[in-house]
């Protein structure tokens, strides 16, 4: 038995397009951050839309068998992250030796670090952890949706006020905010399943306004009337996490009938190879868009490079799983026959 039921199609909200959009974003993120444009601090959104998207069509779900689910996403998600990584530590060590020590080189392996120029796979140990917790949050979600729904809007933001304060408390490794736009995700998709939809939109309606004021606050305090202290940092953090979280319902409440096309389902298929290699070609020493005078040819190239190393990637992420099944085929084979 497959460890969780695919969404029907009428209720997938279109969410090829949502992450297309999210994908947009954190490629043009970079390059804005490239040539120093503040707007890349706002275009970063994408990957909280990324966080909230998972964690909706995971809500939507539900897991059988948790070791099986667990299993399948950490081979979805570390098969392409190590197909993309070992080579280019080898093409740091080749070219630009002096941007990777092998105290970098193990941190990234365990996904508790990153190469200088490859920042963004940071994302891979969040991804991972919001996995590894996802079994976890159906049993909580099993007890939950029993209660009337204030009930369990109280709970999910106790919930969520424990989770943040514990993380700041306890030093973790991880930004909770991030954590959270996985588990506004989850549990919005929950709520949706078992409450009135009407209650959810005009929630998300309040959500929204609530992230509208927040992020004029965070204009002031930016570029108006520059401030910082701990606590600033934490409401710009959350700030920009509710601004992901309120594109990402919005989206899924007021536009869920834009019909999908063949171009979407391509891109959304190919969307996470792309995430993984695209900074190679941006912000890495190995960047693209210094090859000539014009910016725009620097732009096509580096695009174009883009899309086919994903490709190239996807294509050898597939082989490779490929060959560690038919190995995990083997053992249990060998296990079984030995019993």
């Amino acid at each position: 038995m497959k460890a969780d039921i695919k969404i029907k199609p009428q209720k997938e909200y279109n969410i090829s397009l949502l992450r297309f959009m999210a994908m947009v974003f954190i490629v043009l993120c970079h390059f804005f951050q490239y040539y120093d444009l503040e707007l890349a601090w706002w275009f970063n959104v994408g990957v909280q839309i990324f966080f909230c998207v998972s964690g909706f069509l995971y809500g939507k779900k539900r897991i059988t068998s948790p070791i099986e689910f667990i299993c399948k996403n950490m081979k979805k998600i570390l098969i392409p992250y190590f197909c993309f990584l070992i080579p280019s530590i080898i093409l740091y060590y080749l070219f630009h030796r002096e941007a990777i020590t092998v105290l970098i080189i193990k941190r990234a392996l365990l996904t508790r670090g990153v190469i200088n120029g490859l920042g963004h796979l940071w994302f891979i140990s969040y991804i991972l952890f919001c996995y590894l917790i996802t079994p976890y949050l159906q049993s909580l979600a099993d007890k939950m949706k029993k209660l009337k729904w204030q009930a369990f809007l109280g709970i999910f933001v106790l919930f969520a006020i424990f989770g943040s304060v514990l993380s700041k408390e306890f030093g973790s490794v991880f930004v909770f905010s991030r954590i959270f736009c996985y588990l506004f995700g989850y549990f919005g998709a929950v709520f949706l399943q078992n409450y009135k939809n009407h209650i959810f939109k005009f929630l998300i309606c309040v959500f929204s306004f609530i992230t509208l004021i927040m992020n004029i606050i965070r204009i002031y305090l930016k570029y108006i009337n520059p401030q910082t202290s701990e606590l600033i940092d934490l409401f710009v953090e959350y700030s920009h996490a509710f601004l992901g979280i309120s594109i990402t319902f919005i989206f899924i409440l007021f536009i869920k009938n834009i019909r999908r096309c063949a171009f979407l389902d391509l891109a959304d298929k190919y969307s996470f190879y792309i995430y993984i290699c695209h900074q190679l070609f941006i912000l890495s020493p190995f960047t693209l868009l210094t090859i000539t005078d014009y910016r725009i040819f620097n732009w096509t190239i580096t695009i174009f490079s883009i899309v086919v190393l994903a490709i190239i990637l996807k294509f050898v992420a597939d082989v490779v799983e490929g060959i560690f099944m038919n190995i995990v085929k083997h053992i249990k084979r060998k296990i079984c026959s030995s019993r």
